[in-house]
């Protein structure tokens, strides 16, 4: 009987027990079934050579299979051989596949030395049975081993069938599938055990900076961040089949919370079952609590100061706690929230944020006319905004672990308006004789409720250069208290983003064609701060912002090229060409008290320019000059791209 080991093909080697090269010395002879002639003598194969006499095959009366003898081993009568060459010879027979055992003999016989392979034949294919397979599909079995149905059993045929069905778990992402050596019974029924790389456990490993598990006391590194955030990003279970795409993107889930330097996957193999897999999540935690005082300038609020706290991993539940107050020309600020990305025992991803705030600063509908609007007593109206709102977040997806198609939002606010002076007191009117306010008393309180969609197809969520964004809200107040107010703001956007290659600057890096359409109108009689302001970086450049318009309705369109210039390993510096244009319809004198109107903004303009993206540790920064059609200028500039 020949024992063998189930390899692939290129690797296949042959393991003999009867025919082994010091056994071939020592066979004994046997009287052939099938000669009438007197007992033979036996013939031990010298190292130099010998001459054959005559050549025959016993065991088989298949002359597919005699051939496929003869055909391997390519000796005819009258040639010599040696020990090795006859080795040699055994070997190929046993390599074709067809035969269960091969037995070379010499014998001396009365025409001379004579050799009989004595072969045992496989049977034929009755079945092909696979055992401790969860996840091969039986039809991928079937068409692997359908043209050997009913037929004489050959080795080299299923190995290549075998590889086939390797071939489909490593495409499937099911790396760690192994088929162990077949089993092949005397009724033809071919047995082959599969072990798939079932998960037997899931481990959380904090490492240091170091990457190493134990402190200097030998201890393992203990994390603040809790198991359950890190393991509810994992998709794969225990008893699962490990599968790669699955555990990539699970660890991108991981390392998308913002709260390790580093994450890596490493498998090791069970102790208690050798078929099983342990799979070890490793993770550097980073840190997640700053405290920043700073200041900077920018287009739209002038100069400003500002300090903030934030902790995104309160509590290690990965809860953000942020506070920020910021002082400049024209805002003071304050503002607190609580956000948990992921409500516990939610199977949805839903999260909600909490926030209450209290501001003081200009709104952009009572500025950058031809004259600002001002109170009785010279003042800029101030609007102070206090209040707070809770906002709940979900991706409408079946699966948490899949990027969804749409994610909905709902939010409820309240928020107490006041207009005031530069000393705090409240003005109803400005020195128009206009309304400030909807209520007409200077101060509005607004309840609201919010409904938005979300379709995100970006490629990247910052460094943008292929996909869309589209969003869609409605607002509306509620008529509660004493104002009673009731209007509908409704907004939507889309963004597309073309990866192209026009002048290929840098020839790693892409250029990115941007288009954008935003629109929007308010249904009902509404605050007049709460119009659409349009003019300024975040809407048409080479305007002041809200230089252009305050109105009930607008519609706004952008193109964009994106160019590289250069870059190094956290650093990059590209171009940008834009045109932007919006109208509002002329529906500025619908507005409460036509502040944009009556300060002679025109309602309608276009801009365009260049800039650069700067891409630095600090984040995106976006510089932009723009000219616009009243032949002005004017230079943009802030933190993150504008789309």
């Amino acid at each position: 009987m020949v024992i063998f080991g189930w390899v692939s093909p290129v690797e296949a080697e042959t393991h003999l027990t009867v025919t082994d090269a010091r056994q071939l010395a020592q066979q004994l002879p046997n009287i052939s079934p099938n000669l009438n002639l007197p007992t033979p003598t036996p013939v031990t194969p010298p190292q130099s050579q010998i001459t054959l006499a005559e050549i025959v095959v016993t065991g088989t009366n298949n002359p597919q299979l005699t051939n496929a003898i003869y055909t391997a081993v390519a000796l005819q009568p009258g040639q010599s051989i040696t020990r090795p060459q006859l080795r040699q010879a055994t070997e190929a027979v046993l390599a074709t596949g067809w035969f269960q055992d091969v037995q070379p003999l010499l014998e001396n016989t009365p025409v001379g030395i004579r050799l009989t392979w004595r072969v045992r034949s496989n049977p034929i294919l009755n079945s092909v049975i696979f055992e401790g397979n969860q996840i091969l599909p039986p039809e991928v079995i079937e068409q692997s081993f359908a043209a050997q149905e009913g037929q004489q059993i050959n080795l080299n045929y299923l190995a290549q069938a075998v590889e086939q069905i390797r071939t489909w778990y490593q495409q499937n992402g099911y790396v760690l599938a192994q088929i162990n050596p077949p089993e092949i019974q005397a009724d033809g029924n071919v047995i082959f055990s599969v072990t798939e790389g079932q998960i037997e456990q899931i481990q959380i490993r904090f490492l240091d900076a170091d990457r190493q598990a134990l402190d200097v006391e030998g201890n393992p590194i203990e994390g603040k961040t809790k198991d359950y955030i890190i393991r509810r990003e994992i998709e794969l279970e225990p008893g699962e089949i490990y599968h790669q795409q699955t555990m990539q993107q699970d660890l991108i889930w991981i390392a998308g919370l913002g709260l390790f330097q580093d994450v890596w996957l490493d498998l090791e193999p069970s102790e208690i079952d050798p078929n099983q897999v342990v799979i070890v999540v490793n993770v550097i935690e980073d840190s997640t609590a700053s405290f920043v005082v700073g200041g900077g300038v920018s287009s739209e609020t002038g100069l400003f100061g500002s300090v903030s706290y934030q902790d995104f991993n309160v509590g290690g539940n990965n809860q953000k706690f942020v506070a920020e107050f910021q002082l400049g020309e024209r805002l003071l600020l304050f503002d607190v929230s609580f956000t948990d990305p992921w409500i516990g025992g939610d199977s949805h991803r839903t999260s909600y944020t909490v926030n209450a705030f209290r501001g003081e600063g200009v709104s952009l509908a009572f500025e950058e006319g031809d004259e600002d609007v001002r109170l009785p007593n010279g003042d800029r109206p101030r609007l102070v905004r206090t209040g707070g709102s809770v906002r709940l977040t979900r991706p409408l997806a079946s699966n948490p672990h899949t990027v969804p198609n749409w994610v909905i939002f709902a939010e409820a606010g309240y928020q107490r308006v006041q207009v005031t002076d530069a000393d705090g007191d409240i003005t109803r009117r400005d020195d128009a004789g206009q309304r400030l306010s909807a209520s007409g008393s200077g101060q509005d309180d607004l309840f609201t409720v919010e409904l938005g969609l979300i379709r995100d197809r970006r490629n990247h969520p910052i460094f943008t250069t292929g996909g869309s964004f589209f969003q869609i809200a409605s607002q509306q107040a509620l008529p509660f208290g004493a104002d009673s107010l009731s209007f509908n703001k409704l907004w939507a956007g889309y963004t597309q983003f073309f990866p192209i290659s026009l002048f290929e600057f840098v020839p790693e890096l892409p250029e990115t064609l941007v288009f954008t359409l935003q629109a929007g109108t308010i249904i009902g009689e509404f605050p007049p701060y709460e119009a659409f302001a349009l003019g300024g970086t975040e809407s048409v450049r080479g305007w002041k912002t809200g230089a252009i318009a305050a109105g009930r309705s607008f519609v706004l369109g952008s193109v964009e090229y994106r160019f590289p210039i250069f870059s190094t390993n956290n650093f990059a510096v590209g171009g940008a060409v834009f045109i932007d244009a919006a109208t509002t319809f002329r529906t500025q004198s619908t507005v409460i008290g036509n502040p944009g109107g009556t300060r002679d903004k025109p309602g309608e303009g276009l801009g365009y320019g260049a800039g650069l993206r700067i891409q630095s540790p600090l984040g995106p920064i976006q510089i932009d000059y723009g000219i616009n059609n009243r032949g002005r200028s004017r230079l943009h500039f802030g933190f993150g791209e504008r789309f």
